[in-house]
């Protein structure tokens, strides 16, 4: 069986382990068999979690989503002694296992997995109804996902989209995205050229739901990020 139990502030912004005491003591309560952690780089609630899974005998893996070996030698200190009871490590590319193991903040006796982060709840539409439920009519039609932040890059993925449509005048492009950071800045490059804000629509914050709607109409899924983790919007559109 698996239980999830959000402890907690559960914002992505808490990174000061302020609920690991929550959720310690919910591992007291329900003495599982397994323990499993997403992200390696906060090594002082991994460290906790580790006590308290030796404690009750558990078994604990975790898996990579962002972050990096410590370069300071007393915070490489603590990322190792907090990673020394880990069983297993799920990273989404060998690039990222690489870099951990050959830090030495892994233990050589961590098993290491690579596995997609995450697997996908979607599932497809038919195309010709998923067009008709967006209003598009067009082809190709590309559908983009993601944060309007620096990390995704949505305006060199623009700039490659306008060369599109000089080639493609029929080419659309649908953008849904969680945060608007850079929406501001893609509003002025639109706002100067109308040949690529008429085939251009900002969908804003698509409802999750919805996302196989979005994906099973589009030709193209297109990506910009300067990196990925764990790159779950791709795994949602395949």
């Amino acid at each position: 069986d698996v239980e999830i139990v959000m402890t907690g502030d559960a914002s992505p912004r808490r990174t000061d382990g302020g609920h690991v005491p929550e959720v310690i003591a919910t591992l007291e309560t329900l003495q599982p068999h397994v323990i499993h952690v997403f992200g390696l780089a906060l090594s002082r609630p991994l460290a906790a979690i580790a006590k308290s899974a030796d404690r009750i005998g558990a078994r604990l893996s975790a898996s990579f989503h962002g972050g990096a070996p410590r370069r300071n030698p007393i915070a490489r200190a603590r990322q190792r002694k907090a990673l020394a009871n880990v069983a297993v490590v799920f990273f989404s590319a060998s690039y990222y296992a690489t870099t951990w193991q050959h830090s030495g903040v892994m233990s050589s006796n961590t098993h290491v997995v690579i596995a997609p982060e995450v697997s996908s709840p979607l599932t497809p539409v038919d195309r010709e109804k998923a067009r008709a439920e967006l209003g598009v009519d067009c082809a190709p039609l590309l559908a983009w996902s993601g944060r309007l932040h620096p990390i995704k890059d949505p305006l060199t993925m623009l700039r490659g989209f306008e060369l599109l449509v000089e080639r493609q005048p029929g080419a659309r492009l649908l953008m849904a995205f969680k945060t608007d950071e850079l929406l501001g800045e893609i509003t002025a490059f639109l706002e100067t050229r109308p040949q690529v804000r008429e085939r251009v629509q900002l969908l804003g914050q698509w409802p999750h739901e919805r996302m196989a709607v979005l994906f099973s109409a589009a030709d193209f899924f297109v990506q910009s990020s300067l990196r990925e983790f764990g790159g779950n919007s791709l795994v949602e559109a395949m």
